[in-house]
């Protein structure tokens, strides 16, 4: 009886061993991964008394570099191999694949994009803290406007997803916490909840909610949007590296769009699936 005992101990040591996440801020360097990112993006807007519905379906592919970790900073590579887009804007169709000729409208955008590397630098809290060259203004708006902002276009403060942050040294199942991120004019605060490990993947519960400030310039016209809403998703993480290796998410956002001195009411609805190899 006294060695079954043990038994059922040392088992359910393992398990709780098993299910629980330690902190790791260290990405190892010389890893290359590849980063593919896949959305759908359904933007409706009022005007005139008149509904119209915007839509855009892309998929983009990224490798991901790390050079080296200095203390706490992390030196990364981001560049955008792969991108192709489907969109539907006020009755037009609109399409680019980075793997065809293209003359099409977006064809200059992505020229200034696909396989031009940015250098970056980023913290252990995944934040990124340097940039090493200022990015295209219009092709960073017209990425956000599709749904590649998720990793694509990068400034400093924005979020990298590849390692979970953790609150503290180990995290047990049930465990609740929060962190927030502002910058480029978007405020996110995020709520998190480690609800397992299934199959020797850990699953991350998140909802969040946003207010994002933008402006944007198309066809010489500036447009200003006043944003606010909520998201929600599933990150699956490698339980020992904390590299996230999917991402789902749903993403609601309402409110306005100031052009030609008309207030415009937007509802725009991104859902998303990005996955690591």
């Amino acid at each position: 009886m006294r060695f079954i005992a043990i038994v059922m101990l040392a088992s359910t040591s393992i398990v709780a061993n098993a299910q629980t996440l330690k902190r790791n801020t260290k990405i190892p360097e010389g890893l290359t991964i590849t980063k593919i990112n896949q959305s759908k993006v359904t933007s409706n807007t009022e005007m005139m008394g008149q509904s119209m519905t915007n839509l855009a379906e892309n998929t983009m592919t990224a490798t991901i570099s790390i050079a080296k970790q200095v203390d706490t900073t992390t030196e990364v590579t981001i560049t955008i191999t792969k991108a192709s887009v489907k969109a539907e804007a006020m009755g037009q169709a609109m399409e680019y694949d980075s793997e065809t000729k293209n003359d099409g409208p977006l064809q200059e955008t992505f020229a200034n994009i696909i396989n031009k590397p940015n250098t970056l630098w980023v913290n252990n809290k995944g934040l990124v803290v340097k940039t090493a060259k200022k990015g295209d203004e219009n092709a960073d708006a017209v990425l956000t406007m599709l749904g590649g902002n998720a990793n694509m276009t990068i400034k400093e403060g924005s979020r990298i997803n590849l390692l979970l942050t953790l609150p503290s040294n180990e995290v047990k199942v049930g465990t609740n916490w929060a962190d927030s991120t502002e910058a480029n004019g978007t405020k996110e605060v995020t709520f998190y909840t480690y609800a397992g490990n299934v199959g020797g993947v850990a699953k991350i519960e998140y909802r969040s909610t946003i207010t994002q400030k933008t402006k944007m310039e198309r066809m010489g016209m500036e447009m200003n949007s006043e944003m606010a809403g909520v998201g929600s998703g599933i990150l699956e993480v490698d339980p020992i590296t904390l590299l996230i290796k999917k991402r789902t998410a749903k993403l609601t956002l309402k409110g306005t769009i100031e052009a030609m001195g008309a207030s415009i009411p937007t509802e725009v609805v991104t859902e998303m699936v990005e996955t690591v190899q």
